[in-house]
């Protein structure tokens, strides 16, 4: 701070000096940057998990933000979250309404992701059809009270052909450019949208041939974070990815899983065979990753019952 004075009558004939006409003062000496402040912790979350081990959360939220450079921990640090473990007991499936797995009966809105990328082979998208047919049957829907139970939808997801049906589908159009055809263009097929029927689209998914193109994985999930606009508001979100291979963008794929990591409840990913690609993989699940990510090592062990009994215990706190 600075201010200043002017001289109205200078000293003569030996009076004193008038002194300083200006002075000076620091001001708002503290750091411009300033790190956040935390909320107190949350209560503990209910166990994500019925049986065979769970878990359970609590953050601290920001309650004030960061100034300028000052530091924040992120979402997922120590700091800010903390799991522990819960239903630890193990899972016995009661086998009842024709299941062959565990069943979920929570209230779920599900979607299904299942690749059939060229690289899964015909045995291959066979397993990835198996697992997906029982997924679907062990979320437990209700055509008497749908609004109960769980409802499931499934996308089949390849790829674009061309290089140039890659950049029309993975880029916004322009105004007076036509929009992509998702099937034939971007090789995205909607097996079903939301549905109370799983035995439907149970039967949907046996029903599919192997498209047998690239792994155009971003598309699949920027899909999956569009129907969760036809979801219940009242329902837990699931979304899970069975996969085998690398996609064709890693920059988009973990782009596209943040925006539906920050949607979902739970964002799990079931990689199969030592070429998917586990540690990306890992960045782009939900919280705490080993979880979220049920690493299958070959399509044999994909397709067993017990392989969605595991999936279906990390992800549903309600089973049978």
């Amino acid at each position: 701070m600075q201010r200043a004075r002017s001289v109205l009558i200078s000293s003569k004939d030996g009076g004193r000096s008038c002194g300083a006409t200006t002075e000076e003062n620091q001001c708002n000496i503290q750091s411009c940057d300033e790190d956040c402040e935390l909320a107190e912790w949350t209560s503990w979350k209910a166990c994500s998990a019925a049986c065979d081990g769970g878990f359970q959360e609590r953050k601290r939220h920001v309650s004030k933000r960061a100034v300028g450079n000052g530091e924040c921990p992120t979402e997922y640090s120590p700091l800010r979250a903390e799991f522990i473990e819960c239903n630890t007991q193990p899972c016995v499936p009661q086998f009842s309404a024709g299941l062959t797995t565990l069943g979920c009966q929570a209230k779920f809105d599900v979607i299904i992701l299942l690749d059939g990328s060229g690289s899964l082979g015909q045995a291959g998208f066979d397993a990835v059809k198996a697992a997906g047919s029982m997924l679907a049957k062990a979320f437990i829907g209700s055509s008497t009270a749908p609004d109960t139970g769980a409802q499931v939808a499934a996308l089949l997801f390849s790829g674009p052909t061309t290089y140039r049906n890659y950049l029309k589908c993975s880029q916004i159009p322009k105004t007076g450019q036509a929009v992509p055809n998702m099937d034939t263009d971007c090789g995205l097929k909607w097996v079903d949208h939301f549905n109370h029927d799983n035995n439907k689209v149970a039967t949907d998914i046996e029903a599919l041939t192997w498209p047998r193109a690239t792994t155009f994985t971003s598309g699949a999930l920027a899909l999956a974070n569009a129907e969760l606009s036809s979801g219940r508001s009242d329902a837990q979100t699931v979304v899970i990815v069975i996969t085998d291979g690398r996609p064709m963008s890693y920059i988009k794929t973990g782009q596209q899983a943040k925006m539906l990591r920050d949607k979902v409840d739970r964002l799990m990913w079931v990689p199969v065979t030592r070429f998917a690609p586990r540690e990306r993989i890992k960045q782009w699940a939900s919280e705490p990753t080993h979880d979220n990510v049920i690493v299958i090592n070959d399509f044999t062990t994909l397709k067993e019952p017990s392989t969605v009994t595991d999936i279906i215990a990390s992800a549903c706190p309600i089973v049978q």
